[in-house]
């Protein structure tokens, strides 16, 4: 084995070591490290570096381009840093997390067919609830084939697919603020003989608003990505290590703000629903006043579900549990099927769904049926007309 003393002037370009008041002895396997060797790429070798009063740390060290590497440091006081805690392998919960968002795209679709179906959702509130299950269904089918493919796919395809989740999951969290705003919204215009007013434009309004809100937040981040504008740690980092944001300060910025302000605007419409509700059951439109209550139970439970699911993507930050980050994603992952539970999974409609779905079946049956026996009838009548004109011959 063979040593090497190197001086200061020797780490021109090693970035992340800034300045040295001795010399370093390196000893690597055999080897005379000398940074303007004609290292290939990826070359990956440890060394043992001693300096600073006897400190001991181990470098992995990764070459780029002949000249410039990165050097990643586990530095300890006088021991020896191979002995220091791994970081957490997150990969092993990949299997799970992808099994609760495909159970959560069965739910989706499901639900999708519900509303489409049942007289009682072909209104706004049916509306709002499938534009949001539609972006929700998308998000999934987007995250599994980032957790499936992401070390196969290109980096402009994982660029794109970034984008559209990035998308369609704001998209979810604003139809829920519709959703808030629909239900303050209708309570407040209820007459006192129970009716609502109501509008062929008021789902058409909400679409806009909805979309535009997403668009707007999506696009400026991907401008912001793809342009030298801000800071690179500020940026969303589309796609650059899994198809979806990257980095602490990405999530942070450019999802958990946003969904924080809209779960906030909820909160703000919510109380303001139930002081109405308060005055309004002085009124005689009982009712209503009872459906639209049913209702805003129900979105106190999905939003309370995002909220909770929302905060704890703060909780690892805040206790150093890095665990809890999976927790994170596998709540999220059933989303889907948290609403299917509180929206679609009850008695009532699920009768009322199967009813509708088996008397349409059945009607086809006897539809087709009908149209074979007259079909066999005009068949018999005409093998008779036949046989008599056979028989004046």
């Amino acid at each position: 084995m063979e040593t090497t003393t190197v001086t200061e002037s020797s780490f021109q370009n090693i970035s992340d070591i800034s300045y040295f008041d001795t010399t370093i002895n390196i000893v690597t396997d055999s080897t005379i490290f000398n940074p303007n060797n004609n290292i290939t790429d990826d070359t990956i070798f440890t060394s043992t570096i001693n300096y600073f009063n006897d400190t001991i740390f181990t470098s992995t060290i990764n070459y780029f381009n002949d000249t410039n590497f990165n050097a990643i440091n586990n530095i300890t006081n006088g021991t020896n840093s191979s002995n220091a805690a791994p970081a957490h392998d997150f990969s092993k919960y990949f299997p799970l997390i992808i099994a609760e968002m495909a159970l959560s795209c069965l739910c989706l679709i499901f639900s999708i067919a519900v509303y489409c179906v049942l007289p009682e959702f072909k209104n706004v509130h049916g509306k709002n609830l499938i534009s949001m299950s539609v972006s929700l269904l998308i998000t999934f089918v987007f995250l599994i084939c980032d957790l499936l493919w992401r070390k196969v796919v290109s980096r402009s395809v994982c660029f794109n697919m970034a984008v559209v989740i990035h998308v369609t999951f704001l998209a979810n969290f604003f139809w829920t603020n519709v959703m808030a705003f629909d239900i303050w919204k209708s309570l407040t215009d209820m007459k006192a003989k129970g009716e609502v007013k109501g509008g062929s434009t008021k789902f058409l309004k909400y679409s806009i608003y909805a979309w535009t809100m997403t668009l707007l937040t999506s696009i400026t981040a991907a401008v912001l990505d793809l342009t030298n504008w801000v800071d690179p740690k500020y940026r969303p980092n589309f796609g650059t290590k899994r198809c979806w944001l990257n980095g602490r300060t990405a999530f942070y910025f450019y999802f958990n703000l946003p969904v924080g302000l809209i779960l906030l605007c909820n909160l703000c419409l919510f109380l303001a629903t139930l002081r109405k509700l308060v005055i309004i059951k002085r009124m005689t439109a009982v009712l209503n006043v009872r459906q639209q209550q049913q209702r805003l139970y129900l979105y106190l439970k999905l939003f309370l579900i995002m909220g909770i699911t929302w905060t704890t993507e703060y909780l690892p930050l805040l206790t150093g549990i890095r665990f809890l980050y999976a927790i994170a994603g596998m709540m999220t992952a059933l989303h889907g099927v948290f609403l299917f539970f509180i929206f679609v999974c009850k008695k009532k409609i699920l009768v009322n769904f199967f009813k509708i779905v088996l008397s349409k079946n059945a009607s086809k049956s006897s539809v087709s049926y009908s149209t074979s026996q007259q079909t066999v009838s005009t068949s018999n009548k005409k093998i008779s007309v036949d046989k008599m004109s056979d028989s004046k011959f």
